[in-house]
């Protein structure tokens, strides 16, 4: 606080200087034309610097372009000043034409500087709130009223003509609107400033800005009375005084926190919490924290690609910024902790996820090795009959006198029982099988059937896959119809077709004699809904067998 104090007294101080100098040019261009022209460029300078300055040291964009307008606004004015009193006669027209354009940015900047107020506060690019703009409205109807007054003489009156207009005139109707409009924006700019801002640096100057408008007010109320003869004779003219006053009221505002800006971001950046620097491409350091240390060459060049350890718990980093770098030291510590921690979690974890996936491993033995049981209890509950009949034939046959025709029902028997469990397991393993698994069954048993002297044919539609359960069911029916035919059996014809969702299987049966009950010995169990068996009858010794099954798969 005591830094940020001194520093407006030497601000002072320095207006202070800027007024003398002011004076000791106004004397100048009294005395002679070298002198004026001087003055005048003295005041381009001025505010073309002010300008500038702006821009660097605002931080809010819209507040920041606001401003600038302003300063581009003063300039406009003093350049309007220029010409009137340095390249025209008083009382000509053009002379009266430049005056009546001072009115331009004396009507502008105090909207412009209200506008600043309203922008305060808001989001970096945010224009003014609502219908702001339209604040423009009132000064961009009254600019044309001013530099058309010779026509209407609304807002000056010349009672001794046009000629002596620019020492002897009265003031119109109009120029009171402009004046109290005037006012309206400037002390509702101040206003609105002090109302949004809180953090005022330091409230025993708070009430300069109030002084500077109480300033423009006073030389005004001069100006209107026409006894601003001695502020003109020291300092200057009117548009002198306004851009004057105009640019401490800016500055005033910005030096006691009601505008915000970057001015003191040096000496917050030292005080400030972190250890940090900024330095050019070089390495030399321009700005640097006090928590911060030396920096040094090797460690410069080090970490401009990156950041390196100064030591366990500390982190030196450094980014890239316009023409330089800015380097920070982060404090690891109680990352490393949270690292050491890591590590022994992973250390522990790594344990026990070894016991977890040997245990998984026995675990998924135990269950593969119980899943193998129940499919082979399984099996065998599904095929035990068979089984057990095969067994028995065997031990009848266990003597050398076997016959020939005995040898192929056992062989077809078996062949029976490795298919059935062949169908089964892979009805575990999966809901559905390809279709050439139920052709190969059935050629299999053919071939059998071929050798023992039996005609056989099979043609098969199907392809894709089909359901697990279909597939045995259409072959447990063949199966049944040759056991049940048993030696009088002659000629088997298998079709396989699909009807849509349907698998169809047409079977034709041929005896040596007739078979009355070969239908009704060949029923299947557990046929699913929807599933239809149908015997026709062809002839004494011969049947037609159609069964049609749901789950017939997709094609391919």
């Amino acid at each position: 606080m005591k830094r940020t104090t001194g520093l407006l007294w030497k601000k002072q101080a320095l207006i202070l200087l800027l007024f003398l100098l002011l004076l000791l040019l106004r004397f100048c261009g009294i005395k002679s034309t070298f002198g004026s022209f001087l003055r005048e460029y003295f005041f381009f300078g001025l505010y073309f610097a002010w300008g500038i300055s702006i821009r660097k040291r605002l931080i809010q964009v819209s507040v920041r372009r606001y401003l600038f307008l302003s300063a581009m606004l003063l300039l406009l004015w003093m350049l309007l000043r220029t010409f009137k009193y340095n390249f025209t006669e008083s009382g000509t027209e053009l002379s009266r034409l430049l005056w009546y354009g001072y009115y331009i940015p004396f009507l502008l900047l105090p909207v412009t500087f209200l506008l600043t107020a309203l922008c305060l506060g808001l989001p970096c690019d945010a224009p003014p709130p609502g219908r702001a703009r339209l604040l423009l409205l009132p000064s961009a109807l009254l600019i044309p009223l001013f530099l058309t007054n010779d026509l209407h003489r609304l807002v000056f009156r010349f009672p001794q003509g046009l000629a002596a207009g620019d020492s002897i005139h009265h003031y119109g109707l109009l120029f009171w609107v402009a004046s109290v409009w005037i006012l309206i924006c400037a002390v509702a700019g101040i206003l609105t400033i002090a109302a949004k801002t809180r953090a005022v640096k330091n409230r025993r100057y708070a009430a300069l800005p109030f002084l500077v408008i109480g300033l423009g007010v006073v030389y005004s109320v001069l100006s209107i009375l026409h006894l601003e003869g001695f502020l003109n004779y020291t300092l200057g003219t009117m548009p002198d005084w306004m851009c004057l006053i105009f640019i401490l009221l800016a500055e005033s505002c910005i030096d006691f926190g009601l505008i915000p800006s970057n001015s003191h971001y040096a000496e917050l950046f030292s005080v400030s919490s972190l250890a940090a620097q900024i330095t050019d491409e070089n390495g030399a350091v321009h700005y640097r924290s006090e928590r911060a240390r030396t920096l040094q060459p090797s460690e410069f060049r080090a970490v401009k690609d990156g950041s390196i350890l100064l030591g366990r718990d500390t982190r030196l980093c450094a980014a890239p910024i316009r023409n330089g770098y800015i380097l920070w030291e982060d404090d690891i510590h109680e990352l490393n902790r949270l690292l050491d921690e890591l590590r022994e979690t992973g250390a522990r974890l790594g344990e026990q996820t070894t016991l977890l996936r040997e245990r998984l491993k026995l675990q998924s033995r135990r269950l593969h090795i119980q899943e193998q049981a129940r499919i082979y209890d399984a099996m065998y509950r599904t095929n035990g009959s068979e089984i057990a009949a095969l067994k028995n034939q065997l031990e009848a046959l266990g003597g050398s006198g076997c016959r020939r025709e005995d040898l192929y029902r056992l062989c077809l028997a078996g062949v029976y029982l490795k298919r059935r469990c062949n169908l089964f397991l892979n009805g575990e393993s999966s809901r559905s099988m390809p279709a050439e698994e139920l052709l190969h069954c059935c050629r299999e048993t053919g071939e059998i059937l071929q050798d023992m002297g039996v005609s056989f044919a099979v043609l098969s539609h199907l392809t894709g896959r089909l359901d697990s359960g279909a597939v045995l069911l259409l072959y447990e029916l063949f199966e049944k119809a040759v056991e049940e035919a048993g030696p009088s059996l002659r000629a088997v014809l298998l079709q396989f077709g699909r009807n849509g969702e349907l698998v169809s299987e047409r079977m034709e049966v041929e005896c040596a004699s007739p078979a009355p009950a070969l239908p009704e010995r060949c029923g299947l169990s557990g046929l699913p809904e929807g599933a239809q068996l149908c015997w026709e009858a062809v002839d004494a010794c011969t049947w037609r067998a159609l069964l049609s099954l749901p789950g017939g798969g997709a094609a391919e």
